[in-house]
């Protein structure tokens, strides 16, 4: 995703099709007769013409309801916003945050007011000028239980970040492209270990694979550095996804290529589209970050992904995210902010019992094997915080500690507990305790979405 500043200009371009094209936007949007001319007025603030949005702008200021503001937020994102347009939003929301778009969003997300019906309308049209598949993503009549107005352009149409599907795997001795330090993303199913090297998931952030029988979606975050794995079965259906082009919350939003919903990868649900209400809910495979060494230690067997994906990118360059990830700054605003740790240190989020709690890798350190307890729950996390690697258990009454054996924990009667991906095993007794879900994220993101979320601090002694 690219900083909007940089494709404004282009979208000027795009936008001037609704313009030249009006008679068929109009045949093809039907909002509500009253709402109809609220809706061209709308339009205009996203005209290449100066003298149109500011003669929109005072139109709609004369409305005096606070409800047409979104479309005055969007307009500013999308092209040039003269200081006319600035000084009516004013008027309109009693707050002054001039041209400061990221400003104004953080402000939006954080209001109750609901949208002027005609703002579905107005940002179907829009997106649908920038990519058609943005229409059908964002249609007026599609249920949601997410806000439209936080919903954001991410800078690419759809699919412009390529999914891999059903990508080709290596044996671990055929990966001499990857270096022992190199981060990778790891899951295990049914006891066949995978591998996803970060340095080719930042190109593509998002694969379809099938892993011993079972459906996988692994999605990756570029901007909140969130990694997680769900299983694609539902049901009968086995849903494959892949990139919108659109975000939430600084948030991919991915949508499933059967009914073309869109999904939250936070979530693992539809939030836009038909899906929406059918109670469907992806169940979490379970992903762990680590190094290339600690990993095909771990999994000798494991298979990991071929360099050759298929697509031409230099993955052993230099991250095309990078500067973002050195920056301290968010790429798009987020309204939810928590100063209690900065925007963008790394968590361990769970959520259990209804309850959010993040555990900071910076506060991990040195605590490779922490009891704990979230509600009802009993858990253990077990973590190398230097290398971003955590995996949490149930752990019921057990209290567990380090083992001589790295593979291995310690209960409170001395008994070993193999540690394996999805469980622990205690083979004398031949008790097993499970994986528990979660994933690591940067703080910002993670408290976008749980604002009562705990975090956890380290008991001083």
């Amino acid at each position: 995703m690219s900083k909007h500043i940089s494709y404004c200009m282009p979208v000027l371009l795009i936008l001037s099709i609704i313009f030249t094209q009006r008679s068929i936007f109009a045949q093809q949007n039907s909002p509500a007769p009253d709402h109809q001319e609220v809706l061209d007025h709308m339009l205009d603030l996203v005209s290449p013409d100066g003298n149109k949005q500011v003669k929109a702008g005072e139109w709609l200021e004369e409305m005096n309801d606070i409800s047409v503001a979104p479309a005055f937020i969007d307009a500013m994102f999308l092209v040039p916003f003269p200081n006319a347009l600035g000084w009516q939003l004013k008027r309109i929301t009693g707050k002054s945050f001039q041209r400061n778009w990221p400003r104004w969003m953080e402000w939006l997300s954080q209001q109750e007011f609901r949208p002027h019906p005609a703002y579905y309308w107005f940002k179907h049209t829009v997106f649908k000028s920038i990519d058609p598949a943005f229409g059908d993503f964002l249609y007026p009549h599609h249920k949601s239980i997410i806000r439209w107005e936080e919903i954001l352009w991410g800078g690419v149409k759809k699919d412009s970040i390529p999914t891999l599907n059903d990508p080709q795997m290596i044996p671990a001795a055929a990966a001499d492209y990857l270096k022992d330090k190199d981060p990778v993303f790891g899951l295990e199913v049914g006891g066949e270990a995978h591998a996803y090297p970060l340095k080719i998931l930042n190109w593509h952030e998002l694969l379809n694979t099938n892993i011993n029988g079972t459906a996988i979606t692994l999605v990756y975050c570029t901007l909140c550095g969130a990694a997680i794995a769900y299983k694609g079965n539902l049901g009968e259906t086995t849903f494959t996804f892949g990139t919108s082009g659109l975000l939430y919350r600084s948030n991919k939003l991915m949508y499933d290529k059967q009914t073309n919903s869109l999904w939250s990868s936070i979530y693992g649900k539809p939030v836009v589209g038909t899906l929406v209400e059918k109670g469907l809910q992806l169940e979490q495979a379970f992903v762990v970050r680590a190094s290339w060494k600690e990993w095909k230690e771990a999994h000798p067997n494991t298979k990991v992904l071929d360099l050759d994906t298929g697509f031409k990118r230099d993955y052993l360059s230099r991250s095309p995210y990078e500067d973002y990830f050195e920056s301290k700054q968010t790429m798009f605003p987020v309204g939810w902010k928590d100063k209690r740790l900065k925007a963008k240190d790394w968590v361990y989020g769970v959520l259990l019992d209804s309850i959010p709690r993040a555990y900071p890798l910076k506060k991990l350190k040195g605590t490779p094997v922490l009891n704990d307890a979230v509600g009802s729950r009993n858990l253990v996390i077990v973590s190398e915080a230097k290398q971003h690697t955590v995996r949490v258990y149930e752990r019921r009454e057990q209290f567990f500690s380090e083992s001589d054996d790295e593979s291995a924990l310690l209960d409170a009667d001395g008994n070993n507990w193999e540690i394996y991906e999805d469980h622990l095993f205690q083979p004398d007794q031949e008790l097993t305790l499970k994986r528990l879900p979660g994933h690591l994220s940067f703080w910002f993101a993670w408290f976008a979405f749980f604002q009562n979320t705990e975090i956890w601090e380290k008991t001083k002694r």
